[in-house]
């Protein structure tokens, strides 16, 4: 009588192989996290990140700023996340591709960085007549060496720059985030911007 056993001895080596491949790149993967999170505990730097792009598996692509340079990182992530969210991000400050998101339950406030940041003079570089009561202003600013363009719409008597007359060509100041300096209160503050006010405040209930 043949020994049924006999038959599954080069399919247990085969699957025991597969399995040991696998535990084994479990245990690399496990020790490169581990040996990231001991660099970054020796030299941590804290930024601000913001959620570019969510790929499979709920994979977070992001990026943040520091020491006047952009560095990316990924890494797993809830369903809950959107683009464009915004996290505190924990990094090695020698190597600060190495770093990890510090993900909560609820992302932080665009409208609170800005709130939270520093003020900076922009140029008026056009402005539009979209209503009789309203006007648009297109300004622009530098920061960083980076150049940044922003609309607003607002009431003709309630303007930064005086008349309308005085606004050609003028200097205004409102606030950005030093994080992300795209954002700024010039943008949120836009009359024509109310329903995305209202969303922000009802999502992080303010």
């Amino acid at each position: 009588m043949v020994n049924p056993n006999l038959h599954w001895k080069p399919y247990s080596k085969k699957y025991f192989g597969i399995i040991l491949f696998f535990a084994a790149i479990i245990f690399v993967l496990r020790w490169i996290k581990q040996n990231e999170k001991e660099q970054i505990e020796q030299n941590k730097g804290i930024s601000i990140a913001k959620i570019e792009h969510i790929g499979r598996r709920n994979r977070l692509y992001y990026r943040f700023l520091y020491d006047k340079k952009w560095y990316t990182g990924s890494e797993r992530g809830g369903r809950s996340i959107s683009k464009n969210d915004y996290f505190k991000v924990e990094f090695d400050k020698s190597n600060p591709y190495t770093s990890n998101l510090i993900l909560s339950e609820q992302s932080l406030n665009p409208m609170d960085l800005v709130e939270d940041g520093i003020e900076i003079q922009a140029r008026v570089k056009k402005i539009m007549f979209p209503a009789k009561t309203h006007l648009d202003l297109y300004v622009s600013y530098q920061y960083l060496n980076e150049n940044y363009s922003v609309r607003t719409r607002m009431h003709k008597d309630s303007l930064p720059c005086g008349t309308v007359a005085d606004c050609n060509n003028a200097k205004i100041t409102f606030k950005i985030s030093p994080y992300f300096p795209d954002l700024n209160s010039f943008y949120h503050d836009s009359y024509d911007r109310s329903e995305l006010r209202k969303k922000l405040n009802e999502r992080f209930k303010k």
